[in-house]
C-alpha cells in the first residue's frame, strides 16, 4: 500500500499557538491553539491538500522520511483507502498508456 505518512514541521508562536506545514505537500498548512489541536487540524488540512492533486488528476506527493523530532500526520482511514485506490488507478493507467505506444 502507498505510504501516506507525511512528516510535518511545527512552528510555535509567542502566543502559544502552533502552525503545521508539510514539507512534501506545500498546500497543506494549518494551525491550532496548541500542539494537540494543530496536529488534529493537520489531518483535515492534509486531506484537503491531497484532494487538490486528485482533482487535478496528478500523482500524490511522496511522503518523506521523518527527521528527528518531527511528527507524522496521515489521512483518516477512509481517506487513505480512497487515496491508495486513486494512486493505484493512476499507476494502472500509466502502464496501459505505455502498452499502447
Amino acid at each position: 500500500m502507498i505510504n501516506l505518512n507525511y512528516p510535518v514541521h511545527l512552528q510555535a508562536a509567542e502566543d502559544g499557538s502552533v502552525t503545521v506545514t508539510f514539507p512534501q505537500v506545500p498546500e497543506g498548512i494549518t494551525q491550532g491553539d496548541d500542539e494537540a489541536e494543530a496536529l488534529a487540524n493537520a489531518v483535515y488540512a492534509l486531506e484537503a491538500a491531497l484532494s487538490f492533486y486528485t482533482d487535478a488528476e496528478q500523482d500524490l506527493p511522496k511522503a518523506g522520511r521523518r527527521k528527528r523530532g518531527q511528527c507524522i500526520v496521515r489521512p483518516s482511514a477512509r481517506a487513505r483507502i480512497k487515496l491508495a485506490s486513486y494512486q493505484r488507478m493512476r499507476a494502472v493507467e500509466a502502464l496501459r498508456a505505455g502498452e499502447n505506444r
